[in-house]
């Protein structure tokens, strides 16, 4: 007989160890603490606190074997214990954390572990209170999209997916259920959630994900039920001929009548099925672009995003990254059609490769050398300018790491910059600017998107970090911006020019952007938004 996850001791030790359990989870687990002995013996013996704390454990009553009886043992063998100081300390503050539960503000953003119960509420109390996926008995939650669109009564509500019909009519959704199991829907499609484990599905495309906290997770067709086992497939429902289609990625599912339940087949990894009217055939060659994986979703919404930004009159420069024939060339996607602006020419790469982007099939640059750059001029004067990228920072070697610099130090000249300390900094030479920082440092080894807006009209520069002013100055007199030639990522000056320190970047860029206006905050939040790589959002 098949044991319920939330009743697994083991599952949900390990759950709670590793920092995945969910509220439903820590409650579970609290209940086996305070009701079984063996069950605290064994909970403590698996955080490999000494005997004393597991014999202490076996000891309580259930009706003390609360989180905070727990701490206090974890107190006293690290007293009793000063041999294995620092095993219990790393042990306590584990321990402590069941004393606490994984809670949600009102807006929804997951709290961190490690706060007292006292501040959140109890597992004595309502295990729903708070709790986004058993709040008002919801299904799933929507986590990411991409121009999704629902008809009319057939949506969430909000980001809360409640047992009932829904209706995808265009683009990309992706929904979490309670129990963990992940759904991508592919518009069009009709699908009816029961509960957290039970979905029907009329019609449409859909990848399922169900790690082993949903073991058992179904989906039903007009053609069969599919049960999986702990894996990741493919689902595809004709809307006209009902028949399904399914693909198996990894694991296995197993195919069962509809209506007695009876299994008719077990589909493996790499396996695919056809069932239509009773029957079993080998269903047709998969189109991978059918069942997008969570990480593609923001390739998705991002190419969607791109077909947009194209039509800005005032974007001058857009270069998106795309390896094309001739890998020596960074194009640049904006035709030149408006005849008020200068057409900016196709960059020249040198020394850079081309390397994996921000989602799988997205290509970037890798700039790891002294003198690799990509060649590009800008030209024309502008009263604005904005320039905006997408860029994961290796390391920082150099004082001043250059995103896009103009090749020397004349006035108007651009340069935009990240010190060694990971800030951001640029403006127009010959423009003196009191300076003000309000920045982070970025993060190592994680995309970010930077922008820099320098403007004679209001007599501004501020640079931009993931759509956050984090820089901002003043400038003390007006000067044409004038970038000329410019290099990507470095900043080679003339053989002339006293100026001599390297600024070459250690980063991936898979995206540039040049307007000739000032964009606003809200505008640079966008672009941030629509390229983003997919983050769980539930605020």
């Amino acid at each position: 007989m098949f044991q319920s996850p939330m009743n697994d001791l083991d599952y949900l030790i390990n759950r709670y160890v590793d920092e995945l359990a969910s509220v439903e989870e820590i409650f579970r687990l609290n209940e086996q603490l305070r009701a079984d002995a063996s069950a605290r013996r064994v909970f403590a013996e698996h955080l490999n606190l000494d005997s004393a704390l597991a014999e202490l454990a076996m000891q309580i009553p259930g009706k003390k074997a609360a989180a905070e009886d727990i701490v206090a043992l974890n107190q006293h063998a690290i007293f009793s214990n000063a041999l294995a100081y620092s095993l219990m300390a790393t042990a306590a503050a584990l321990v402590f954390a069941v004393g606490s539960w994984l809670w949600y503000r009102n807006d929804g953003t997951a709290i961190s572990w490690g706060q007292r119960a006292s501040v959140g509420p109890q597992f004595g109390s309502d295990p729903k209170r708070n709790n986004p996926f058993l709040e008002g008995n919801n299904a799933a939650l929507l986590v990411d999209e991409a121009g999704a669109i629902f008809a009319d009564g057939r949506g969430p509500s909000g980001k809360s997916f409640f047992p009932g019909d829904y209706e995808l009519i265009t683009g990309v959704a992706h929904l979490r259920f309670a129990l963990g199991a992940e759904m991508i829907l592919n518009g069009p499609a009709r699908l009816t959630l029961l509960d957290s484990m039970h979905v029907r599905m009329e019609y449409g495309k859909i990848r399922v994900i169900v790690p082993p906290s949903a073991k058992g997770f179904s989906i039903v067709t007009p053609d069969a039920e599919y049960i999986d086992l702990g894996t990741e497939f493919g689902l595809d429902v004709d809307r006209l001929g009902k028949a399904s289609d399914l693909y198996v990625f990894d694991g296995q599912v197993n195919v069962a009548h509809k209506d007695s339940k009876a299994l008719i087949d077990e589909v493996h990894e790499g396996g695919s099925q056809r069932r239509s009217q009773g029957v079993s055939a080998l269903a047709p060659k998969m189109d991978s672009s059918h069942f997008p994986t969570p990480n593609q979703i923001g390739y998705v919404r991002w190419q969607n995003h791109t077909e947009q930004l194209l039509r800005d009159p005032d974007l001058i420069a857009f270069f998106p990254f795309r390896r094309g024939r001739d890998e020596s060339v960074l194009k640049n996607q904006v035709n030149g059609s408006n005849a008020s602006l200068l057409k900016v020419p196709d960059g020249q790469i040198v020394g850079a490769r081309w390397v994996s982007g921000r989602w799988p099939g997205k290509d970037s640059l890798l700039f790891d050398g002294d003198s690799e750059r990509v060649q590009l001029d800008i030209p024309g004067e502008y009263q604005e300018l904005t320039i905006a990228v997408w860029l994961k920072i290796d390391r920082l070697d150099y004082e001043m790491n250059a995103i896009l610099n103009s090749d020397d130090l004349e006035d108007g000249d651009v340069h935009f910059q990240i010190t060694r300390q990971g800030l951001p900094k640029g403006g127009v030479q010959g423009a003196v600017t009191k300076d003000t920082s309000i920045a982070e440092p970025l993060g190592i080894g994680s995309w970010n998107h930077v922008a820099m807006v320098i403007s004679n009209l209001d007599h501004g520069r501020r640079v931009y970090a993931n759509g956050k002013l984090i820089r901002e100055g003043v400038m003390e007199r007006e000067i044409s911006i004038r970038p000329g030639l410019c290099r990507i990522a470095n900043w080679l000056p003339s053989v002339g020019h006293l100026e001599k320190r390297t600024r070459a970047l250690r980063a991936r860029i898979d995206e540039l952007a040049i307007w000739n206006r000032a964009l606003l905050e809200s505008e640079l939040r966008e672009l941030v938004e629509a390229g983003r790589q997919n983050v769980l959002k539930l605020e």
